[in-house]
């Protein structure tokens, strides 16, 4: 059996692979699909999304995270949660298509009957694939797991280019995610060769239901939350501010969430085989939180002092104003980067304790994102967020790391020298180029070399001089 270490070494790398290759591939996408479809294009598929999103998180009902923390599971086992899958996907489907006419009766925006119709179909790939990527991810086969996102995303891509550029506007998004999940489920299907047996049988997944129901709700609650950012713009705002919005999102957040997202997958399948460990979770932990910190604060803090050179140079000139959104949602995004306490508590078996600290902590970000949007719109909602999450960090650590005894003061340790040393370099390069700057560069292209090369050279002098503890983690990773 593989090594813990290289378990973790082989999924992080592949996942890194996975979360370059796309996010480069998406963001360059974004860039290209502006010159074709407006904010309020891309705000009309948002509206929908969201709730497509919502749903694909509801289909799971939590069967397929048990599947990956139990011990020893059963082709009984794993064929009925195929088939629970199945069945909760087209009852998804048809909700959606139903619903279509409420959808844009809430919204009061009679284009997005055909929207959510056309969208409804994607829930149908996901119950044919979701076990299939489960049972792939408790064996820890990432490599081929990335393979088929970058696969399916670059082709799910070119498709949406192509629609896009002969013009048939908002559908150029919804059919990319139709593509993304039809390719998905035929790659899948091809290289994890597993086919489910036509038996089904509630007593034998019973003893999963009490952590699956339990995990299930936290990702609808703590779902439903975080994407309320996008139903509340559509509702109270428009179109164009929730399009600018969610391509801000795009830029910053889902790079970084990704980032994390993609090791979060690697060391829960990884946490659940060690459950009974507690010392190496915790030593794992702070290691993991360490390279997120340092690589996290400097991605954000890289972002916020490049974010309107680059604006300028990508957008044309009516989504300028995306380059504020895109600063305020780094700064929120400081606080959810080195923190994982769902894959601490869920690998360990303590689900309910996680249900109850996302519901606290989602209940205040949903308290002043609704505060913030109707009191200053957009730019206040954005700020409520970065209060909610400045205020939940500290009991996300404490919370999380009481149960594997990991102390609140350890993870800020690991913590502070990555966030110090960044943020001095950001400020610096800002002034140092602010002052002089003018003299030295005239194009928005230039400013953004400057300030990079700046801000690279004083982060890693002072990395290098400092050795905190983030560098020697990624140095030790490999060895």
């Amino acid at each position: 059996m593989e090594s813990l270490k290289v378990k973790i070494q082989s999924g992080v790398s592949w996942s890194a692979v996975n979360v370059v290759v796309n996010q480069v591939f998406n963001i360059a996408l974004i860039v290209f699909l502006t010159n074709y479809l407006s904010a309020a294009t891309f705000g009309l598929f948002a509206m929908v999304a969201v709730l497509v999103q919502f749903l694909t998180v509801f289909q799971d009902v939590g069967l397929n995270a048990s599947l990956i923390q139990k011990s020893d599971v059963n082709e009984l086992q794993k064929s009925t949660v195929f088939w629970i899958n199945i069945s909760i996907s087209a009852v998804a489907a048809l909700g959606l298509f139903f619903s279509a006419n409420l959808i844009s009766r809430f919204y009061n925006t009679p284009e997005l009957v055909e929207i959510s119709k056309l969208l409804s179909i994607s829930f149908l790939f996901n119950g044919l694939y979701s076990t299939h990527f489960a049972l792939a991810t408790k064996d820890c086969r990432f490599k081929e797991l990335a393979i088929i996102d970058i696969i399916a995303t670059i082709f799910s891509g070119l498709g949406s280019v192509y629609l896009a550029i002969v013009g048939h506007g908002v559908f150029a998004l919804v059919w990319r995610v139709i593509l993304l999940k039809a390719i998905t489920f035929m790659l899948i299907n091809l290289v994890i060769r597993w086919l489910p047996r036509f038996v089904f049988s509630v007593k034998a997944i019973r003893e999963m239901f009490n952590f699956g129901l339990n995990y299930s709700f936290v990702r609808i609650f703590g779902h439903f939350a975080t994407k309320m950012d996008e139903v509340l713009l559509g509702k109270f705002s428009s179109s164009s501010d929730l399009g600018l919005y969610s391509n801000a999102f795009k830029f910053v957040l889902m790079p970084l969430t990704l980032l994390k997202g993609q090791i979060v997958k690697v060391i829960f399948p990884v946490f659940s085989g060690i459950k009974g460990d507690l010392n190496k979770i915790k030593e794992v932990s702070l290691r993991i939180s360490a390279i997120l910190a340092l690589i996290g604060f400097t991605l954000i803090f890289w972002i916020i002092l490049i974010a309107p050179e680059v604006v300028e140079i990508l957008l044309p000139e009516d989504w300028q104003g995306v380059s504020s959104i895109i600063r305020l949602l780094s700064i929120y995004s400081l606080f959810e980067i080195s923190i994982f306490p769902g894959a601490i508590l869920l690998a360990i078996g303590k689900s309910s304790i996680y249900m109850r600290l996302m519901i606290t902590t989602k209940s205040i970000l949903l308290a002043f994102m609704y505060i913030g949007v109707l009191k200053f719109g957009m730019v206040g909602m954005v700020i409520g967020m970065i209060g909610a999450s400045a205020i939940s960090f500290i009991p996300y650590v404490y919370v999380s790391g009481r149960e594997i005894n990991l102390k609140v003061r350890e993870v800020l340790k690991v913590n502070f020298i990555p966030l110090a040393v960044t943020l001095f370099a950001a400020v610096s390069s800002y002034f140092l180029l602010e002052s002089g700057s003018s003299f030295i560069v005239d194009s928005s292209l230039q400013r953004v070399i400057l300030k990079s090369m700046l801000y690279l050279s004083i982060a890693l002098s002072l990395f290098y001089n400092f050795q905190p503890f983030a560098l020697k983690q990624i140095i030790n990773l490999k060895r």
